[in-house]
């Protein structure tokens, strides 16, 4: 199978900054179900503060929403 997620266009409306990790890891999770959404939130929330953290967990969810399958 093949699925398509646009992640500097994602990013880059959600910071103005072509981040490409954080939408394909959200891509990423949708494609295997796991881990589950909480989990990576938790860990962002960990990793990152403030607003990083808002914008890397909108952008992971905007991903996850938006991958598609094309194939």
């Amino acid at each position: 199978k093949v699925y398509a997620l646009n992640a500097k266009k994602i990013s880059v409306e959600e910071t103005g900054r072509p981040i490409f990790n954080i939408p394909m890891l959200g891509g990423l999770v949708k494609v295997l179900r796991t881990p589950s959404l909480d989990i990576i939130e938790e860990v962002l929330s960990k990793r990152f503060a403030g607003e990083i953290v808002e914008a890397n967990i909108r952008i992971f969810r905007r991903a996850y929403n938006e991958v598609r399958l094309v194939d």
